[in-house]
């Protein structure tokens, strides 16, 4: 219970991520535009935001561990998903690229969060 309560927003994040993925194509939303490669850009803006609210949470304790945890935990979710789609979800697919997408968001978010968590970025509470 004390992780659900310390970890609830990657646990919601990670919630809403799987069931806007388990949407059925012939249900999700289109775009009235035409936007090449719009779905991998949905999967890296999951991911980033996803691993960025685990490094958030997770604070002082950002070890090398912690990094490789926040990439195979976006590995295995994104992989499952992409599973998941292949086999079950009408009108979707699984599909490696999106699995890309999904390790990309995750990794870039580590740099970011690196740079704006900088010692003179954040202003801190006295």
């Amino acid at each position: 219970m004390k992780i659900l309560l310390k970890y609830w927003r990657s646990i919601l994040c990670s919630i809403a991520i799987t069931i806007l993925c388990f949407i059925p194509g012939d249900v999700s939303f289109q775009s009235e535009f035409d936007i090449p490669y719009l779905d991998k850009f949905v999967h890296f803006c999951f991911y980033f935001v996803l691993s960025l609210t685990i490094q958030h949470e997770v604070k002082n304790k950002i070890q090398l561990k912690n990094y490789l945890f926040i990439f195979i935990y976006a590995m295995v979710l994104g992989g499952f998903i992409e599973l998941v789609q292949e086999n079950f979800i009408v009108e979707r697919n699984g599909d490696f690229f999106d699995l890309l997408a999904d390790l990309s968001g995750a990794i870039i978010s580590f740099f970011v969060y690196k740079i704006v968590t900088r010692p003179g970025m954040v202003k801190q509470n006295s």
